[in-house]
């Protein structure tokens, strides 16, 4: 499962999808004049990345020599082919100016862009397009849907659109629509977020201006996504790396005509600090390759996500003299450090696949951003609902390195159920030495391997596991027993949860108050057969006289039946009780991504 970007849900999926299209379908279908075959044909022999076999120089059309070629990057443009090229490299297109989500209903509408034409027709987000031009748009792909969508500026489109219950026709005259290739905002209120769509002509002085006004808000730390970025202009990525390595090597250019060469960054006087994380994943593809490497190979970034695409060739534009171009694979690039990238392309520090990489990167630099945060924090309840579990107001943290950069999480933030499954694939895949620290100690401890193996220590470092609840009925109540008298305002959701280690999905529960040293917990939830969950009673627990655990209470339930008693706890303690009753990624086309420079 492939995640889009913040804010992206839909653009990422039409947009670039159409880039493809453009650069990896082009159909030959006019004649072309012989002398410019003779020019292609030149253009082959003097400066193609390898020398060109006569079988394919003699061939008897372009198409043809192209063909034989079998380099998915070297396409022959018509004019118009090569504007739609180059618009679609800067983000800029014609059409109606919305994000949009095919489905078995029509299109939905997930955005409008400001300023827009579907902005001046009244086009809202949660719109459903019915039909476009009498066409019925349910179950159609993304391509044939933009293809109706998209047309000459100045040309109308009439859309059938269902908002709520009410059916309603619009007319939207097509314009130009320029999107930027960057977009900056602050999130979790400490944290540069930079998102590079494309390397394009103003991707650079963009980028430049973004992280300014993200200094001028004072962050202090950054996420650089390239997720779903195909690529651009060679010396546009090389400026950017600038931003990140100073004047030191960005990458390394090889023809097949001269000696390496090696391209430096530039000094602009300031870097950005780290730490620094750069999402990547298998569409993050040539001049996104190029960033990548360089961050990577110069220790000022840790690359989170997955492999890249692997594209490590530089492409170049040839113009033709009857207005037509060929774009022309003439060189291969490596990183800084001599790393080939074709076909093998860049590897995370640390590897994300099945969840969110941008939930990972928040993550990763919650401990930093909510530190202040957690300080202050007195551990009585923390996002969704979750538990903070320090008894003397401090949080619980977990560290570990990747790449260049150690992390502190806050586990406030990743025991809540949005965070849950992305922090177990981090702690999964991480390869580096782990510590944790509980609320109620300053000294950070590694975590051992049969901590690691039994998974909860990770989640509430310093609580005292009980014997399990092992099995139990999907149907049933928990007795929890203390030996003092509790404080009934203390006994809620966010002192005693009952969550799916799976998922941290928290069973909402029912108490029952047994006596004052007693609470029966029903489920309101059937649980899952053979699932596996936590039963926690936190240190917000507090005795009648104020007096609260020493220390957190958590045992490990696996469902199907069973009555299990367990110890008391150290002051004022706790057991558990269980007590049975009655039941009750469209795939890449073969020419994607682009490291262009211009003839």
């Amino acid at each position: 499962m492939r995640f889009k970007k913040i804010g992206r849900l839909g653009i990422h999926f039409s947009l670039w999808g159409w880039i493809c299209c453009l650069v990896g379908m082009f159909l030959f279908c006019l004649p072309v004049h012989g002398a410019v075959i003779d020019e292609v044909r030149s253009f082959l022999q003097s400066s193609y990345v390898d020398p060109v076999s006569e079988t394919v120089l003699n061939a008897s059309s372009i198409e043809e020599m192209l063909e034989q070629l079998g380099d998915p990057h070297t396409c022959y443009f018509t004019a118009a082919e090569y504007e739609s090229f180059m618009n679609a490299l800067n983000l800029e297109f014609s059409g109606i100016g919305i994000h949009i989500e095919p489905g078995d209903q029509g299109v939905w509408i997930l955005s409008v862009i400001k300023e827009s034409p579907g902005e001046a027709a009244g086009l809202q987000a949660g719109d459903l397009i019915l039909e476009a031009n009498d066409q019925l748009m349910a179950g159609l792909p993304s391509e044939k849907v933009i293809s109706i969508l998209r047309g000459k500026p100045g040309t109308r489109v009439k859309l059938l659109i269902q908002r709520q219950d009410t059916v309603q026709e619009v007319w939207v005259t097509r314009q130009m629509i320029n999107l930027p290739t960057v977009s900056g905002t602050v999130l979790d209120q400490r944290i540069g977020y930079l998102d590079i769509d494309s390397f394009g002509n103003d991707t650079a002085t963009l980028f430049s201006t973004s992280v300014h006004e993200l200094k001028q808000q004072e962050v202090d730390c950054w996420i650089i996504d390239l997720q779903d970025n195909p690529g651009g202009y060679l010396f546009t990525a090389i400026d950017v790396a600038s931003h990140f390595i100073g004047p030191q090597t960005v990458v390394q250019i090889q023809d097949r005509r001269g000696p390496t060469l090696f391209y430096q960054g530039s000094d602009y006087g300031s870097r950005l600090e780290p730490p620094v994380l750069l999402l990547i994943n298998d569409y993050s593809a040539s001049a996104s390759e190029i960033l990548a490497g360089a961050v990577q190979d110069h220790a000022r970034a840790t690359l989170l996500g997955t492999g890249t695409y692997g594209k490590g060739t530089v492409q170049s534009l040839f113009s033709l003299s009857d207005g037509s171009f060929l774009k022309m694979t003439t060189a291969r690039f490596y990183s800084p450090q001599g790393r080939a990238i074709n076909q093998v392309g860049i590897q995370p520090d640390l590897r994300i696949e099945k969840n969110n990489a941008l939930h990972a990167a928040r993550l990763l630099l919650s401990g930093r951003v909510n530190s202040e945060k957690a300080t202050n924090s007195e551990g009585t309840g923390s996002p969704e609902g979750s538990s903070e579990a320090g008894s003397k107001g401090g949080a619980d943290q977990v560290q570990l390195t990747a790449g260049p950069n150690t992390f502190t999480i806050d586990l406030a933030m990743a025991r809540t159920p949005d965070y849950w499954p992305v922090y177990d694939e981090l702690l999964q895949n991480t390869t580096s030495m782990v510590t944790s620290k509980s609320g109620n100690d300053l000294s950070w401890h590694e975590v051992t391997a049969p901590e690691k193996e039994a998974v909860w220590p990770l989640y509430y470092p310093g609580y005292e596991e009980k014997p399990g609840l092992n099995p139990v009925p999907v149907d049933h109540r928990f007795t929890v027993r203390f030996s003092q008298a509790i404080d009934p305002a203390t006994l809620d959701q966010a002192g005693l949860e009952l969550m799916e280690t799976a998922t941290g999905k928290r069973i909402p529960l029912q108490f029952e108050y047994v006596n004052a040293c007693a609470v029966q917990i029903l489920p309101l939830e059937t649980l899952q057969p053979g699932a596996t969950y936590w039963l926690t009673v936190h240190p917000t627990v507090r005795g009648f006289q104020g007096a609260r655990l020493k220390q957190g209470v958590l045992a490990t339930v696996i469902v199907e039946n069973a009555e299990v008693s367990v110890d008391k706890a150290a002051l004022p303690g706790a057991s558990l009780l269980a007590e049975t009753r009655a039941p009750l990624k469209p795939e890449k086309p073969e020419d994607y991504g682009s490291t262009l420079v211009t003839p």
